[in-house]
């Protein structure tokens, strides 16, 4: 009875791989109209009503660079704070 769970685990798996090599990439959504990049369904607002993906992508390297940017500097505040006594007195930090 386990082989079998595995035998249609395996088959569910293998089809959703195949839809997803098969299913082509869809055009880029516009926040007036088009299809969803992520299911495909017709858009007719700035949201996929299917999925709640965004109709408008951002695919620049300048947005790129922004998303980096944020990543590194965005902080939670009490980093800002850890940061410099880990690396000036980090056995005050450990001891706190």
């Amino acid at each position: 009875m386990n082989a079998d769970i595995e035998t249609a685990g395996e088959l569910v798996t293998a089809g959703l791989a195949a839809q997803q090599i098969e299913h082509a990439p869809a055009p880029p959504a516009s926040e007036h109209g088009g299809s969803c990049a992520n299911c495909g369904a017709c858009l007719a607002g700035s949201f996929c009503h299917a999925c709640g993906q965004r109709s408008h992508l951002h695919r620049s390297l300048a947005h790129l660079g922004e998303e980096v940017l944020h990543g590194i500097l965005h902080f939670d505040a009490k980093a800002w704070r850890t940061l410099p006594l880990l690396i000036a007195k980090p056995g005050e930090l450990t001891r706190r």
